[in-house]
């Protein structure tokens, strides 16, 4: 049976950004957009009605006062998490929302398929940082524990697949750092696929992150 789609609140404006987050989001299996709204009063009553997973700021956006979303959404009684994408010249917002108590930092140059994974990592209860700022723990992937924490005995090639797809790397990149062919990267994610009962690579990517991946100062 499959789980139920990860309701998704989108925050943002009317720019050509924003819809391709809509649209994306929109397109994801494992999420639903429930709603668009362009500001921070709208947000919050959304928020607070408690029909929202994920909350998905375009804190590029114009008019979107990200910083302070992000506190008014933590001051709630349930508070969703809320993911906000940044530009690339964002370092310093990236501190400031990190300090605000953002569950999760991409920058708006990830791909629709990193985006999903975040999603789902912070449905799941994790945090996840790609904007790495000071404070703000990054992640690895951590050999030991992706070894001997899962009982379903993936082998060490699947696991070395596992942990690029976890990097967002497509088959034909796996194929070339592992020396195989692209019809053999097939094989060895439909097989983990199968033996950790999910359906998408996004839906892999999340779990690694929840089992292992370990943050770092």
């Amino acid at each position: 049976m499959r789980a139920p789609p990860v309701d998704v609140l989108l925050v943002g404006d009317h720019s050509l950004t924003s819809y391709g987050l809509r649209v994306a989001i929109d397109q994801f299996p494992t999420t639903r957009l429930t709603a668009e709204v362009t500001t921070l009063s709208e947000a919050v009553r959304r928020c607070a009605r408690g029909r929202v997973d994920v909350v998905v700021v375009n804190a590029a956006a114009s008019g979107v006062g990200a910083v302070a979303l992000v506190r008014a959404v933590r001051r709630l009684a349930d508070p969703p998490p809320v993911l906000c994408l940044l530009p690339p010249s964002g370092a310093e917002l990236a501190r400031q929302l990190a300090a605000a108590g953002a569950s999760g930092l991409l920058y708006l140059t990830v791909s629709p398929r990193e985006l999903e994974a975040a999603v789902l990592v912070l449905r799941a209860g994790c945090s996840i940082s790609l904007c790495a700022p000071a404070h703000r723990p990054r992640y690895r992937w951590d050999a030991e524990i992706a070894a001997t924490a899962d009982p379903r005995g993936l082998s060490g090639r699947e696991l070395d697949v596992l942990r690029m797809i976890t990097e967002g790397r497509t088959n034909a990149e796996i194929a070339i750092r592992m020396a195989i062919g692209e019809s053999t990267v097939k094989t060895h994610v439909r097989r983990v696929l199968r033996k950790l009962g999910r359906r998408s690579r996004a839906e892999l990517a999340a779990l690694a992150y929840e089992r292992y991946m370990i943050a770092r100062p």
